[in-house]
């Protein structure tokens, strides 16, 4: 898989969990990882790219999304 070069954690609504999706320079989804609530996605964005909790950013929600963060891979 290549490195991604976007992360976001989304939260759909009607689903209890988020996910962190693995974006490339497209947007394009390379993969995703589920996690029982924001705080474990933001560790495994911490554990794999090193991307502290702090460097998120909130970014305006999309439909069907509730809830959206992103942080870039640059």
């Amino acid at each position: 898989m290549p490195i991604p070069s976007e992360l976001r954690i989304v939260k759909f609504q009607n689903d209890p969990g988020f996910y962190l999706l693995y974006l490339d320079d497209g947007g394009n989804e390379l993969t995703d990882t589920y996690h029982e609530n924001l705080e474990r996605a933001l560790e495994q964005g911490n554990w794999e790219f090193n991307v502290k909790p702090d460097e998120w950013e909130v970014v305006d929600p999309l439909e069907p999304l509730s809830e959206a963060r992103g942080a870039r891979l640059d």
